[in-house]
């Protein structure tokens, strides 16, 4: 199974403090190689347009040059793809890239904490919270 991180998974990943949180869990999951995380060339300047944020930054003390170098440090360790544009409507305008790579890719997974996201009926069964995923599929011992 393979994840799409949302961006707000990743921005509350590298900012939690608690190694437990689940969304911390599952960035180290996906660092360690125990889990395989799905981007896209879309995706990928999402997460650095928002990490970049002054906002971001001040907010979560996520200072230059650290979001570079671990989205960096993650587009080398994920699965690439540029999937064509979806069939699908995404509930929010502003995340095609984010249904045409669930449509790319049927086993994988939507790790996300958007609440318009999760309320999607298009994909049930293939968008889950950071807790919900962490508890199912990262083993407790991993933590």
């Amino acid at each position: 199974m393979t994840v799409i991180l949302d961006t707000n998974v990743l921005v509350a990943g590298l900012a939690a403090r608690d190694p437990l949180s689940p969304t911390r869990r599952l960035l180290s999951a996906v660092r360690e190689g125990r889990q395989v995380a799905l981007l896209s060339p879309a995706l990928v300047a999402e997460y650095l347009d928002v990490l970049n944020r002054p906002e971001v930054v001040r907010w979560h003390g996520l200072q230059p040059p650290l979001p570079d170098r671990w989205v960096a440090e993650l587009v080398g360790i994920s699965l690439a793809l540029d999937p064509p544009a979806s069939t699908l409507t995404a509930p929010d305008p502003g995340d095609p890239y984010l249904w045409a790579l669930l449509e790319a890719a049927p086993d994988a997974v939507m790790v996300t904490g958007d609440k318009l996201l999760l309320a999607s009926e298009h994909v049930a069964g293939r968008i889950s919270t950071p807790r919900a995923f962490a508890d199912a599929h990262l083993s407790s011992t991993s933590r």
